[in-house]
């Protein structure tokens, strides 16, 4: 996370400039929490803060720097991940994070992570440490590249294992081979060969338990609202944010743990 802002530092510096690191200990009350655009929850946090006197960025820059693939970076010089990847590691830590930036003064980073309490983790229970789902493998069925890259490349930020077939014959193999190995699967419903309602199909077949979330860039209407029906675990509408993904994942694997 904080190569990935120093990284961006750098090249918003190419003629040199200084870029700083804090941290400090910080106490959030539910009115502040209640304000974020994270689920975060009130309690003592540690603020690493990070400041650089680059150019800064204008207002539509900061309004889409987290979406995955979004660069400002002339073609081969960036491939717009690592700020994405800077949001999915701040989620994933249950933190915030606040951004501070203006044209031709630079850019400054506010990370709040909450502190772990050491002790009641520690005496926790066997049930307690259920509550929440840790990392999982995840098959990820996708024909469209950009849209698989992106998919499989937020899950990883999430700290999930990952695997992507391109089409359904070659998921069935996949799942065939493995499926005591997978424990989600996200399933692309419009695909050449094989659709994804026969590709669901099949993978109840070999293992009836499986959980699949759905991708459309259609409605939940039709074939989805029937597969859903039949016990699908879930349906994500495309083109989907970080935040809905590992909704989804939540929502799916609620009191899991690998």
């Amino acid at each position: 996370m904080l190569l990935n802002i120093a990284l961006n530092a750098r090249d918003a510096m190419p003629q040199g400039g200084e870029m700083t690191f804090s941290s400090r200990v910080v106490d959030l009350d539910a009115d502040y929490c209640s304000t974020s655009h994270f689920p975060i929850e009130p309690g003592r946090y540690i603020a690493i803060c990070t400041a650089d006197t680059g150019c800064g960025m204008g207002d539509e820059t900061r309004r889409r720097m987290f979406e995955p693939f979004f660069t400002t970076k002339e073609k081969g010089k960036g491939t717009g991940m690592g700020l994405a990847a800077v949001y999915g590691t701040v989620r994933s830590h249950k933190g915030t994070l606040e951004v501070d930036s203006l044209q031709g003064k630079g850019t400054a980073f506010t990370i709040l992570l909450p502190v772990a309490d050491i002790e009641s983790s520690g005496n926790a229970g066997q049930d307690q440490s259920q509550e929440k789902s840790g990392p999982i493998s995840i098959l990820v069925i996708e024909d469209e590249p950009i849209v698989a890259k992106a998919t499989c490349r937020m899950l990883e930020m999430m700290g999930h294992r990952v695997r992507h077939c391109a089409n359904g014959q070659e998921a069935l193999e996949t799942f065939r081979s493995q499926a005591r190995l997978i424990n989600l699967i996200f399933l692309d419903m419009v695909m050449p060969r094989m659709s994804g309602k026969d590709v669901f199909a099949q993978l109840v077949k070999i293992d009836p338990r499986v959980r699949i979330i759905l991708m459309s860039g259609y409605s939940e209407e039709g074939d989805a609202m029937t597969l859903l029906k039949q016990g699908a675990a879930g349906f994500l509408q495309k083109p989907f944010t970080i935040d809905e993904l590992a909704e989804s994942v939540e929502k799916a694997f609620k009191g899991f743990r690998a």
